[in-house]
């Protein structure tokens, strides 16, 4: 999947960029749970938001998104937690429903179990006031319980491990049972987790996303994409990774940088800084600091970026380390903030 949209909702547009594997960081302008549960409950089978939001395909001449193009599904760690509980709505429940009902023994273990137990209440309980139901699927499945005796354990975290015991079975439930294109959106992926664990997090995602697209709301650095055109990051619902952003970094740049380290240095700013860029960071080229960037190419980038999405810095530089193109231009940039 590589696709741009354009969303309409409630009077406002922003545009969400999607790969495989997708992130928005999430920055204290972001409205994402308000976006999110939108666009979730737009692409239902019986959408009831069709006509309250539109989306239109960028990279298709505008052409609108239909709700029935995909369908949309929305979890969390917290929704995971639930699915151990396997209740009434868990899809690991209606995933263990399907594996029983699709099982040709199923109706003759049932038979069995009814015939025996009717042999039982008959011998036993004659004269009683007391009658027999039926044995079912539905009993056997709410006779299940989740067993963290079959779960391999990696570490102390009990969530991690029961994460990666259910989430390729929710893939599987989810590859059989809806027939369209899917999309993953997942809340904060973070939350239980140390930083070796979200790591571990991360890599149980991209391998589902290999099957179905998955985009991750975090504010996490750990959980960002590689990869820009997957990239997302609101400034009051106006998009940092649109399609002008890397035109509009070569026009104004005070020297010719290859297009491709231009790419790189964002890439490399965005995952190593950007849970700074709304607090004012000192960028440094020489001595420790928020930021610390030696390049000037570097510190054209960031100086770029910051100054388009309108946040604050301040500088501490060398000016005899940069060159003098960037250096005018950074600074002129930050006397005019």
């Amino acid at each position: 999947m590589n696709e741009k949209w354009e969303v309409h909702f409630g009077g406002d547009k922003f545009q969400l960029n999607l790969s495989s594997y997708s992130s928005l960081f999430v920055n204290y302008t972001t409205s994402e749970e308000k976006f999110v549960e939108a666009i979730v409950q737009y692409f239902q089978p019986r959408s009831k938001s069709k006509d309250e939001l539109a989306i239109k395909d960028l990279y298709n001449d505008y052409e609108d998104v239909h709700y029935k193009y995909l369908q949309a599904l929305k979890l969390s760690n917290e929704s995971l937690i639930n699915e151990v509980k396997l209740g009434a709505k868990s899809y690991l429940k209606n995933q263990i429903k399907t594996e029983v009902l699709n099982n040709i023994e199923t109706n003759g273990y049932l038979n069995s179990i009814n015939v025996l137990a009717e042999d039982l209440t008959t011998h036993t309980l004659e004269g009683y006031p007391v009658k027999l139901n039926k044995f079912t699927i539905e009993t056997f499945i709410r006779m299940l319980e989740f067993d963290d005796g079959s779960v391999t354990f990696e570490g102390t975290n009990t969530f991690l491990n029961h994460a990666q015991s259910i989430l390729p079975i929710l893939n599987k439930h989810f590859q059989k049972s809806i027939h369209s294109q899917k999309i993953i959106f997942y809340m904060y992926p973070e939350l239980y987790l140390s930083p070796h664990e979200q790591l571990k997090m991360k890599e149980l995602l991209q391998i589902m996303s290999k099957e179905i697209p998955v985009i991750v709301i975090t504010k996490s650095l750990l959980f960002l994409t590689d990869d820009l055109t997957g990239q997302n990051y609101f400034i009051y619902d106006h998009q940092l990774f649109n399609e002008t952003l890397i035109e509009d970094l070569e026009w104004d740049s005070p020297m010719l940088f290859d297009q491709d380290e231009l790419k790189e240095n964002i890439k490399m700013i965005f995952k190593k800084y950007v849970n700074l860029f709304e607090l004012k960071p000192t960028i440094s080229n020489y001595k420790q600091a928020d930021i610390i960037l030696f390049s000037s190419i570097g510190l054209y980038v960031v100086v770029f970026l910051l100054n388009r999405m309108g946040f604050e810095f301040t500088l501490d530089l060398d000016e005899e380390k940069v060159d003098t193109p960037v250096y005018k231009y950074i600074m002129e940039i930050y006397e005019n903030l």
